[in-house]
């Protein structure tokens, strides 16, 4: 209860108490003020060139929609250059050592640095009843939008507490690269989430309308109703029921804040763990997946033919692997902490399938039956609706996409390790991993269209999806690119081995020179 006392938290009063001190908040709030009511002035005198009859209507859109714009990018700006303040005057320190936890520490910033931007949504409320009495648009559509406009500012502040807790030794300029870079990446999402929403494209709105109000805000936007109910019909399709974005969203952004405080909180107990742990990662994957699927399961029920969409999960999979699970890739400096801290007695379900000392090798592995056991429950269900789809179903084609999504997710999960640990950059070892995917995807792919040769343009992976959804029943022949593939693994595994036992030759001699004792089989490899 400590984390939800926000009034008498110590970050909160001196972000909020102490900053307003000198009465400062009454001019920001009177200025915000006078801007509205200059605003519902000037709307009310064009109201003729302003939509007539839904000018009180689109006066109300136009201050959420501000509102949601500017305090987002104020929060998510202002907890980042806070966060990069205490990280180069070296006072987030002095926090970590007080009674404070982690996460207290992280839920007073995201509350007590941008307090003016929820305060300056709070101060609009009264606009609902002018809108509503005037206008008579709906007020629990309005209650719920500002609801959004709370909870868009709390996940986006806490977006902004993501640090590496490094000074960049550069000019002082450069370490506000990444405020910018944040405040850019934020612009683009509410513009691409406008975009895809108003063109009417029900998956790109169900993308942004999780994490954004913006399909809510579009609908009314494209709509001639005055009071804005049609945002009550926009929603994220659920296995065939539509749920509303107004409930869904807040929620959603909730669980996202609280992945983003768990990231950065587990970050500042101990810099040298991955920012997400392994678990972590699963759930992640977990979640992604489940969300797919639950989006697309009803358009699914109506496809003539089930195969070529089994085949195109069983590639996704892969790609969903990589980039979840390789958010738990350790660099080389949390690598050889934890073959110094992660030492003992295994617990070897665990530490086999999920835990921290899961093996390299395996972690891919378990994350890929983890997303297939979801893809197979949902085609169970969905043969189990239209049975028809059984005798359609091409078994030797959805086998060879499921071997080789296993494959490759194994073989480049265990080379974006090898590179972390090898280069010691999370950076360059995502950018070897892509080049070489891009590489086996696009060389074989060319050389072997211009030989006019199947053996060779089977070894890129994108053409043998390609021609195993197109073409199901005439497939490349798979032996020789899971033949690369399980070689790589070898070579791969056989590598990560050596960096292991180097590592632990290295900690073990530095341990006996203490005169402590340790098993070499205790740690991770």
């Amino acid at each position: 209860m400590k984390t939800l006392d926000i009034w008498d938290h110590p970050l909160v009063v001196k972000a909020g108490r102490v900053r307003y001190r000198k009465q400062g908040i009454y001019a920001q709030v009177g200025i915000a003020w006078f801007l509205i009511l200059i605003g519902l002035v000037c709307f009310h005198f064009y109201r003729a060139d302003l939509g007539g009859p839904l000018w009180l209507r689109n006066y109300f859109i136009v201050l959420v929609g501000l509102q949601l714009l500017g305090c987002s990018l104020a929060a998510c700006a202002t907890t980042y250059g806070s966060m990069d303040a205490e990280v180069k005057k070296q006072t987030l320190d002095f926090q970590r050592i007080t009674g404070l936890s982690p996460r207290q520490i992280l839920v007073g910033k995201a509350i007590g640095e941008p307090v003016i931007c929820y305060i300056l949504i709070i101060i609009t409320v009264p606009v609902i009843s002018i809108c509503w009495g005037m206008g008579g648009f709906d007020f629990s559509v309005a209650l719920l939008l500002y609801l959004n406009l709370l909870t868009s500012t709390f996940m986006m502040a806490c977006l902004g507490l993501q640090h590496p807790l490094k000074v960049i030794e550069k000019k002082q300029t450069a370490n506000q690269s990444g405020a910018v870079g944040a405040v850019v990446a934020v612009g683009f999402v509410f513009i691409a989430g406008a975009a895809l929403s108003g063109l009417g494209s029900p998956y790109g709105g169900a993308l942004f309308g999780l994490l954004t109000p913006i399909p809510a805000i579009t609908s009314i936007v494209s709509s001639n109703d005055p009071t804005g109910s049609v945002a009550w019909s926009v929603g994220f399709p659920f296995f065939g029921i539509r749920i509303p974005y107004l409930l869904l969203t807040p929620i959603m952004q909730c669980l996202f804040a609280t992945f983003l405080l768990k990231v950065m909180s587990r970050r500042l107990t101990h810099e040298l763990d991955t920012a997400v742990s392994k678990p972590m990662a699963f759930g992640m994957l977990a979640a992604v997946l489940f969300l797919l699927i639950a989006a697309t399961f009803d358009l699914l029920l109506a496809v003539p033919n089930l195969t070529p969409y089994l085949i195109g999960f069983f590639a996704g999979l892969a790609l969903f692997v990589l980039i979840c699970i390789g958010t738990a890739a350790p660099s080389r400096e949390s690598y050889q902490s934890w073959i110094w801290r992660l030492r003992g007695k295994r617990r070897k379900v665990w530490d086999l399938l999920v835990g921290e000392r899961t093996l390299s090798w395996l972690t891919n592995i378990s994350g890929w039956f983890l997303g297939a056991a979801l893809g197979i429950a949902a085609a169970t269900a969905i043969v189990v609706l239209q049975p028809q789809f059984l005798k359609s179903l091409q078994w030797p084609a959805l086998l060879i996409a499921a071997a080789l999504s296993l494959l490759l997710c194994t073989c480049y999960g265990l080379l974006h390790q090898v590179a972390a640990v090898a280069t010691g950059n999370s950076i360059a070892a995502v950018m070897v991993v892509f080049f070489v995917l891009l590489t086996i995807s696009v060389v074989p792919l060319v050389v072997g269209h211009v030989a006019e040769s199947p053996e060779l343009s089977s070894l890129s992976p994108v053409a043998t999806y390609v021609q195993l959804i197109q073409h199901p029943a005439d497939y490349y022949p798979p032996y020789y690119i899971m033949a690369v593939h399980v070689f790589a693994i070898m070579f791969l595994a056989w590598g990560m081995a050596g960096m292991s036992r180097r590592y632990c030759r290295l900690i073990d001699g530095k341990l006996a020179e203490m005169g402590a004792t340790d098993h070499p089989d205790d740690v991770i490899r």
